[in-house]
């Protein structure tokens, strides 16, 4: 059975034009199509440039067996790297609260840093915890309770 195709009259263009939900609709695609044009996309930063760091000899065995080592940053002297990796494992990444880290250290696997922080856990409660991270090449790789090392 093959239908024949109407072709469309001014009549059924009024009459689609009076009614309410095509207004709707079309006012709906407007705004979209508004805030997709005029929403600011965050750019990424721009690259630093790489910093000529002279290191000792074995310091520099080091940096060439686990990349450079981690840099503290902010008030609480926590490492990206570390944040990075709670966020992706915790139960609640915005509920992370970092509350400091150690000194760098270093053991046969990588950097080794400790870090204490706040966070909610399955229950919805806030809890203190911490560990000892090991990092290569900017990555967790391994993370430990703090009874791990004394």
């Amino acid at each position: 059975m093959s239908e024949e195709v109407q072709p469309i009259t001014m009549q059924d263009i009024k009459r689609t034009l009076r009614r309410p939900a095509f207004w709707i609709c079309v006012g709906m695609v407007a705004f979209i199509v508004y805030m997709f044009r005029t929403y600011d996309h965050p750019s990424s930063p721009a690259p630093k440039q790489a910093e000529q760091v002279t290191y000792s000899s074995e310091m520099q065995k080091l940096v060439d067996q686990f990349g450079a080592p981690p840099e503290q940053t902010g008030s609480r002297h926590r490492y990206i790297p570390v944040e990075i990796y709670l966020e992706q494992v915790m139960n609640d990444p915005g509920s992370l609260e970092m509350e400091g880290c150690g000194e760098v250290r270093h053991t046969k696997q990588g950097w080794l840093v400790s870090c204490s922080y706040r966070g909610k856990n399955a229950f919805g409660a806030t809890i203190l915890d911490g560990g000892w991270f090991t990092i290569r090449y900017g990555q967790v790789i391994k993370a430990q309770p703090l009874s791990a090392y004394r």
